[in-house]
């Protein structure tokens, strides 16, 4: 995978129309991190999605979003963004609930116009190719403290502040381990406007996030939770 880009569907115009483009940020070299914080170390993994027996990843972008999205990109959806994009965001979410085995989507339902809603929730997709590959919801929650993710031991350091928040990382079962978890938590980074480490986290945590965060964690060895 030559570069990244990450761009922002959230205009209500449709995907990959002329405008739409013109209001997207342009791309980083793969090697490099984005211009404002640190890369974090370490990619992600997830269960295996359903689908996916084959070894090949189970969410196909659709067609028309092809032009919008070239490979090897992420796209940052929100709730008050175009529909195609909030749906794609939204079968994601559907993916990552039955596979992770929780109670709801992590995404709103995409219906009508779409509307804020109170946690600014987001969605950051990554495109691998022709399909999407890549999932992490992004959230601004009110942190419960310190979490030390070596020790297990949680404080009450920062208790109450509001702070960017990684709600969920998926990744498609066999591009586990290739960069693709690291480049979304860079991403939502970027996004907010924060260093990796500044960055909260919805818990409890799986191995796979645990180790995901333990390369965002501060000098501390401590992440934020919420």
């Amino acid at each position: 995978m030559a570069t990244r880009a990450i761009r922002h569907a959230a205009s209500g115009r449709k995907p990959g129309s002329p405008d739409e483009r013109h209001h997207l940020p342009g791309r980083w070299p793969h090697s490099a991190a984005p211009p404002a914080p640190a890369a974090a170390s370490a990619p992600t993994a997830a269960p295996t999605p359903e689908g996916t027996g084959s070894g090949r990843p189970a969410f196909l972008s659709p067609g028309g979003l092809a032009a919008a999205w070239p490979p090897d990109t992420i796209t940052v959806i929100a709730t008050t963004g175009p529909i195609a994009w909030r749906r794609l965001a939204y079968e994601l979410a559907q993916v990552a609930r039955r596979a992770g085995r929780y109670d709801f989507a992590s995404f709103p339902a995409p219906i009508g116009r779409g509307r804020p809603d109170p946690q600014h929730t987001r969605a950051l997709l990554y495109c691998h190719g022709d399909v999407v590959a890549g999932y992490l919801v992004l959230v601004d929650a009110s942190t419960a403290g310190r979490y030390h993710l070596t020790g297990r031991q949680h404080t009450d350091t920062g208790r109450g502040q509001l702070r960017p928040t990684v709600g969920l990382v998926f990744v498609a079962y066999h591009l586990r381990r290739g960069g693709i978890g690291r480049a979304l938590l860079r991403a939502a980074a970027e996004h907010a406007a924060v260093a990796p480490t500044g960055l909260a986290w919805w818990t409890p945590f799986t191995d796979a996030g645990a180790a995901l965060a333990r390369s965002a964690a501060g000098p501390d060895g401590g992440v934020w939770i919420a």
